[in-house]
Formats: structure tokens, sequence, C-alpha cells
């Protein structure tokens, strides 16, 4: 039987329009398979646990005094805050901080009691009188358990200036380091009030607030998930 052009050119078509259906489907299969491994990349990504580095060392092998300023309102409604932020930090400190030798807790807090002023002492002067060569600053500018005008729902937050003095530096008003702190607890949005009591959420703001000041002094290790979520939360 013989084939007429017209009949080659129907079965060319034919053959054409296959192979356009085999390579799209091919493709797809393609796009769908890469999109199936970046998001595998991206959750292994998220789940990786990494070394973060500290953002100062000078802490290392030397006297250390931990002290916390806060404003009245906040220390009148939390009266326990900053003693207890201050033993918190200081024993995280002295736990990971090789050769520091850290002033007690109760050193710190008498002397604060009898010199109510000290925040506006020549830092010099003040870790003269303590026997320090380092003193970590804590400012506090905020600590609340819930959002102003929303007292149905716990989201405490925590916000404070952390900064260093070096006694041998010339200048007694300049800090060899800072850094700005924000804590939120709980980490979770609308945990109601039935949910968790003030003084779990109070401890848990504390103990999370610790930990990122604590954090900026030795090497650690974070999920990825936690830095990628702090990150895209500065922007």
């Amino acid at each position: 039987m013989m084939i007429n052009n017209d009949q080659l050119q129907v079965v060319a078509n034919r053959f054409c329009a296959f192979c356009v259906v085999v390579i799209g489907l091919m493709s797809a299969s393609l796009m769908t398979g890469c999109e199936l491994a970046g998001g595998m990349m991206e959750s292994y990504e998220r789940t990786k646990i990494v070394d973060v580095n500290a953002e100062y060392y000078g802490l290392e092998n030397h006297k250390v005094a931990v002290m916390i300023d806060a404003p009245m309102d906040i220390q009148y409604e939390h009266s326990r805050v900053v003693p207890a932020l201050t033993e918190f930090i200081t024993l995280r400190l002295a736990s990971h901080c090789p050769g520091s030798q850290f002033l007690p807790t109760r050193a710190i807090l008498a002397y604060q009691n009898q010199h109510v002023y000290w925040p506006t002492m020549d830092y010099h002067d003040l870790a003269k009188e303590l026997g320090v060569e380092r003193i970590v600053f804590i400012d506090l500018s905020e600590y609340r358990l819930f959002s102003p005008g929303n007292s149905y729902y716990w989201d405490g937050q925590a916000v404070g200036d952390v900064n260093v003095f070096e006694a041998e530096s010339p200048d007694s008003t300049t800090f060899a380091f800072t850094n700005h702190v924000v804590s939120k607890f709980p980490p979770v949005e609308a945990v109601s009030r039935s949910e968790a009591t003030e003084q779990q959420i109070d401890n848990g703001l504390k103990l999370d607030f610790t930990q990122r000041t604590a954090w900026l002094f030795y090497n650690h290790q974070r999920k990825n998930s936690e830095l990628q979520d702090e990150a895209k939360a500065k922007r």
C-alpha cells in the first residue's frame, strides 16, 4: 500500500504533537521533583543545629559584676525582677566564662540598696569600689507580662540594653560592648490567662531574657529556624 505525501504529513504532525505532550509531562515531573527537593532542603536547613559565636569574649579571666537598672514603675510592679535577673544572669555567665570571678548577687544587691544613685556614678569609681575589672550593666527598659489594654492573653516581653564597661578604659563614659536584647514569652501567640499562671509566664520570661543576654558572651548552639525567624522579624 502506497502512502502519499498528505498521509505522511498527518503522521508527522501527530508524532510532533505526541513529542510535545511527552516533553511537557517530563518537564512537569522534573519541576515537581525540584520543588520537592527544594522543600526538603529548606526543611532540613530549618531543623539544623548551628554553632553561634559569642559577640564579646572579654569577660573571661576577669573579675565581673552584673548590675541591672530598671525604672521605678517596673520595680514597683515586678519587685523581684531585678534581684532574680541579677542572680540568673550571674550564675549563667559564671558557668560559661572560663577563669572569670563573678561578684555574688547578694553583694551586688546590697551595694545597690546602699548606693541608690549608683547608675549615675563614674564607672571607674564604681568598678574600683566593687573591686572588679568588668561591669555588665543592663538597662532594663521594659518588662511586662501582657500587652497594654489586653489582659486576656499572656504576651510577656522584656527589653534591655546590655553594656560592658572595662575598668582599664581611659574613658569612664564609653562602653566596650553594647547590644539590644528583646525577649518574648510565651513563644506562641494567644495563650489565655486560663491556660497558664502568672508565675509560669514570669519565670519563663526571666529565663528567656537571661539566656539571650548570656548568649552574647559565650559560644553556643541554636536551632537554625529560630535564627531565621529572628532575622525575619528584624527586617
